[in-house]
């Protein structure tokens, strides 16, 4: 494995993901404020149907394209014959958005614009993403990851910029989301050009078994992993209304912006680690694992901790003072699904690689039950924090039943002396903060000083510790 690669291709991905947070960090007050809280939720419920079926409708053919494009025969056959499976599943799927959309059932959805309404607007941007995710997956089925993430980076920068203009001007949520539709469809069209031509073939019906064989497991495991990150939002819905769907959204999305970091390197490591495992080289894929866990170790504790002490503030400040008062708390248990989560994903390419991607839908499909579970058990008695704690156990059992079939394949030894001077080190840092003055007393003056303190008190006792060597830094100039 080409270890600098990684990194560096990684490193392109990180500004696609700054993109796609502020993205979030920019909607979520344009809507709280302009609009409503209850709009934002029903906004984010929107896109939890959108996200449902653009996943389970798109068969995961995109990693067909991925495991399959590489050693093809003839140049573009195995695109080809994905892209006339996705024209049948976007058919299906787009007629059964809109009739998904008009069952929840809330006012909030009768907006239109240009006489289209929120449901076939939905219906669209499924279509869209299912088309595009094909076509956009091209350059990273032959390895250019930078070109997969630069066009990803230009269609969440366009989509961002549309968005972001469309609601401050219209403050209504149908615009805004007809505004991403034509946003992804000028872009993907422009790659499609650039791309499909010289690769076109007519479909090779025979192929469709062997892309099937590959794609089915991974079906139950998207529509398990959808419904297990969406599906928490339809039960608070129904059982507290939509403005608690809101408040739980914008919880949410605050914890998943620093764990959610790790997707940087997803892009990446899906290629690297089936190219490593197809040459035998369990050794490099060993080893990145083992030197992944202790950075993930080193950065995500800290920011557990810190994401504790800010969550208030920042919810008061890309919010309302309702959601700040009733959604700190959800931030640091929805923080820890997320660190686990981040982990596990990665942890998947493994039994992808290896061709064992049942295991990876039967231990979501476990994760979404339990999940499901607990939502209804513990939402009527503890609220919203009921949600929180169904995630972060659902996500625990599914980080340990990954681990375990991981494991043998390839031994990834836990950190535990690394995770334990982390721990003690961000309790250090915790105690410094709750007793730091800021003068004067503002959110925004604490969301800059308490990052600058925190990261300097974190890495100081971390390194004095031996939680960070020496060698550690080494090996980090390494491959920069």
């Amino acid at each position: 494995m080409d270890f600098r690669k990684v990194l560096t291709d990684s490193g392109v991905s990180l500004f696609r993901q700054i993109v796609s947070l502020s993205r979030g960090i920019l909607v979520v007050p344009i809507i709280t404020k302009l609009i409503g809280v209850d709009t934002y939720g029903v906004w984010t419920l929107v896109f939890s149907v959108v996200t449902i079926y653009a996943g389970v409708g798109g068969l995961h053919l995109h990693g067909a394209l991925i495991r399959y494009g590489p050693n093809e025969e003839t140049d573009g056959q195995t695109v080809s014959d994905l892209l006339a499976m996705a024209v049948v599943t976007a058919a299906l799927v787009g007629l059964l958005v809109p009739v998904t959309i008009d069952l929840l059932d809330v006012v909030q959805l009768s907006e239109t614009v240009v006489g289209l309404s929120i449901p076939v607007i939905a219906a669209m941007l499924v279509v869209a993403q299912i088309f595009g995710q094909i076509v956009k997956n091209i350059p990273r089925a032959q390895n250019q990851v930078k070109r997969y993430e630069l066009i990803t980076l230009v269609t969440q920068t366009f989509q961002t910029a549309a968005l972001v203009a469309t609601l401050t001007i219209t403050r209504n949520i149908a615009a805004g989301l007809l505004s991403i539709v034509v946003a992804m469809v000028v872009v993907y069209a422009v790659v499609a050009l650039i791309y499909l031509p010289q690769r076109l073939r007519l479909p090779e019906v025979g192929n469709v078994r062997r892309y099937l064989s590959y794609c089915s497991p991974m079906v139950f495991k998207e529509f398990s992993h959808k419904m297990l990150s969406e599906s928490d939002r339809f039960i608070v819905l129904f059982l507290l209304g939509p403005t608690a769907v809101g408040i739980y959204s914008v919880a949410y999305g605050v914890a998943a912006l620093f764990p959610n970091l790790t997707n940087v390197f997803n892009s990446t490591l899906y290629p690297t680690i089936t190219s490593a495992w197809d040459e035998g080289d369990t050794a490099d894929i060993r080893r990145f694992y083992y030197n992944f866990l202790i950075g993930y170790v080193l950065l995500t504790i800290p920011i557990l901790f810190g994401l504790t002490l800010l969550a208030e503030p920042v919810l008061r400040l890309l919010a309302t003072e309702t959601v700040a008062t009733e959604g700190w708390l959800l931030v640091p248990v929805v923080t820890v699904s997320f660190i686990f989560r981040g982990f596990e994903t990665v942890l998947t390419y493994v039994l992808n690689a290896a061709e064992e991607t049942g295991k990876v839908a039967k231990g979501t499909m476990i994760a979404f039950l339990t999940n499901f579970g607990l939502n209804v058990a513990l939402i009527p008695v503890v609220g919203l924090m009921g949600a929180a704690i169904a995630m972060a156990v659902s996500m625990a059992i599914r980080l340990g039943y990954i681990y375990y079939y991981v494991r043998q394949h390839i031994a990834i030894p836990i950190p535990t002396r690394r995770i334990a001077k982390s721990t003690f080190s961000s309790v250090v840092m915790a105690v410094v903060l709750v007793y730091l003055v800021v003068t004067p007393d503002s959110a925004i003056l604490r969301l800059v000083v308490y990052p600058l303190v925190g990261a300097s008190v974190y890495f100081t006792v971390v390194y004095s510790v031996g939680g960070l060597t020496r060698r550690d830094i080494r090996q980090i100039r390494a491959l920069l």
